[in-house]
């Protein structure tokens, strides 16, 4: 229930648009020139490098952890496109600009890890877990409910923020 409530939002909403973003981000910076500087960055600015996440495409809860890996690198990864050493093309400009866009893509993506977080939570603990049916049951209203809350005080704006609530609403009520 929580799977397909977090593949709802991130194939049928406007998220999926920016999860296709993330992922370009991360394939880019799995790229070895790309990927040694973002992790030479990352030691200067972190004191330890990491790998960005890309997700599993059945396992919909890996979706929060693409969106965390770039929010956590995100002063990294605005430093890195500018960084001398990476051969400038097509694919460079453009993250340039999506990277730099204080405006609408962090704030976006932001509020896209506030509600995936509970439902990818929610499924990690569920599926780890020898849970009976009814400590399940209480984890997976929960995360409803924090994932709603998250999208009412998020601020997407009306069609997305009404857009993701259905999917939500729909879910937890036949739940």
């Amino acid at each position: 229930m929580l799977n397909l409530a977090t593949k709802d939002i991130c194939e049928k909403t406007v998220i999926a648009g920016l999860l296709d973003n993330c992922m370009k981000i991360v394939k880019y910076f799995r790229k070895s020139v790309p990927q040694c500087v973002l992790s030479n960055i990352q030691l200067v600015m972190n004191g330890s490098s990491t790998l960005l996440q890309l997700p599993i495409k059945t396992r919909w809860g890996t979706y929060a952890k693409l969106v965390s890996s770039i929010s956590a690198n995100e002063a990294c990864l605005k430093s890195a496109v500018w960084d001398a050493s990476l051969p400038v093309d097509d694919v460079l400009r453009n993250l340039r600009v999506l990277l730099c866009s204080d405006e609408f893509f962090w704030p976006t993506l932001n509020r896209t890890k506030e509600i995936l977080r509970p439902l990818a939570d929610s499924i990690t603990r569920i599926e780890g877990n020898e849970m009976d049916s009814r400590g399940a049951y209480k984890m997976i209203k929960k995360a409803y409910v924090d994932a709603k809350q998250a999208v009412v005080e998020g601020d997407l704006g009306g069609p997305l923020q009404q857009e993701i609530l259905e999917v939500l609403f729909d879910l937890s009520n036949n739940f």
